[in-house]
């Protein structure tokens, strides 16, 4: 197993090598050999396993110290790790989300041309930025968090949703997955982090959010109750303003069972078997002091089997009471004129008929 390489500053690497640093940095000019990385200040740093595969590029061999030390490497090993850094290099920079390498505070060491891409920065802008300068203000207290407990050591990576401001100005949601890569004996070395750009979920999101909070709105607003039933008659869901004629709270009676909730209701009752049984039943129910008018509709699967029962109850209470005091009205306005109607007809039969004591409008 190949072991993690430290890196060395311009002067550490050219006095393991042996060599001035003036002539460590002309080599890195002519393009003989390749630095590890730039750091945000645009300083070099140079990899130590690769101390020997530099010395022979230079044509100067290392010095005792490196040889007798820790990272000293064999030319064939250095052959594979500049190979497998090409492969690593050519991965990182085409891959299609952004990538970012980031010293132990946080700063940017390396990024790719996705994450310029998505952000909108140049490469050598974002060498001089942190991920705090990134981050939308309000999000940049909740991301401390789970980097601590990487730090602390109770877990090697976190992924956290936060936005990030661009460079123009607007924000976008990111998912952002992030390692923390440590020595040998565990110092931190560099974060490695992944951003997907999840802006377009993330308002999905937030509008499926705004449509809920508008239908919840108007279920609590309207004289309604939504109910749902499982299979086995369980209620699952129970909603509305409508609930208040039965003095009942939204929810309260989830996870009860609707025979024993309603077993004074065989009407409701027999609509809900009817429901199971793939029908659509609409009816009317008189509860408590309450009138509904409910329509159950049967909830299928995929496969079209009935998994449940939706129902919506409409309050028809006030309308119901309504229509019953204008017939009450209707009623008693007919009978008065149907007795209005008889009334001269028994005036006329009481002076016609014969009365023993009357003696007629003289006397006699």
């Amino acid at each position: 197993m190949i072991e993690r390489c430290g890196y060395l500053s311009t002067g550490e690497a050219a006095r393991r090598l042996g060599v001035s640093r003036y002539t460590l940095l002309r080599a890195v000019r002519q393009q003989k050999i390749t630095p590890a990385f730039h750091t945000p200040g645009g300083r070099l740093r140079f990899s130590e396993l690769m101390i020997d595969d530099y010395a022979h590029l230079l044509g100067a061999p290392a010095t005792q110290e490196n040889k007798n030390g820790a990272y000293t490497g064999h030319l064939a090993l250095n052959q594979e790790l500049r190979t497998a850094e090409g492969y690593f290099r050519s991965a990182f920079d085409s891959i299609a989300v952004g990538m970012g390498i980031l010293s132990p505070d946080g700063c940017y060491l390396r990024v790719n041309r996705g994450l310029c891409l998505l952000l909108g920065y140049t490469e050598a802008e974002l060498l001089t930025l942190d991920w705090q300068s990134l981050t939308y203000a309000e999000d940049i207290e909740r991301s401390f968090e789970p980097i601590r407990e990487v730090l602390a050591g109770l877990t090697a990576s976190y992924v956290i949703e936060k936005r990030y401001v661009r460079k123009n100005g607007s924000l976008i949601w990111v998912l952002v997955s992030t390692t923390l890569v440590r020595d040998a004996a565990g110092t931190p070395q560099y974060w490695v982090s992944q951003v997907q750009d999840i802006t377009a979920r993330r308002e999905a999101e937030e509008a499926c959010r705004a449509s809920e909070e508008r239908l919840r709105t108007v279920v609590e607003n309207a004289p309604i109750i939504i109910y749902a039933l499982d299979h086995e008659g369980t209620f699952t869901l129970s909603e509305g303003s409508g609930l208040q004629t039965l003095g009942l709270l939204p929810g309260a009676v989830v996870g009860s069972k609707i025979r024993d909730v309603y077993h004074n209701h065989p009407e409701i009752l027999g609509a809900v078997e009817q429901a199971l049984q793939g029908e659509t039943v609409t009816f009317i129910a008189r509860v408590g002091d309450g009138v509904f008018d409910i329509r159950q509709t049967p909830l299928c699967d995929s496969a079209g089997l009935v998994t449940g029962v939706i129902g919506v109850a409409t309050d028809i209470s006030e309308q119901t009471r309504a229509a019953e005091a204008q017939r009450r009205s209707e009623d008693r306005f007919r009978a008065l004129v149907e007795g209005g109607h008889r009334w001269p007809e028994r005036r006329r039969a009481s002076w016609t008929s014969p009365n023993p004591g009357f003696s007629g409008p003289t006397g006699s």
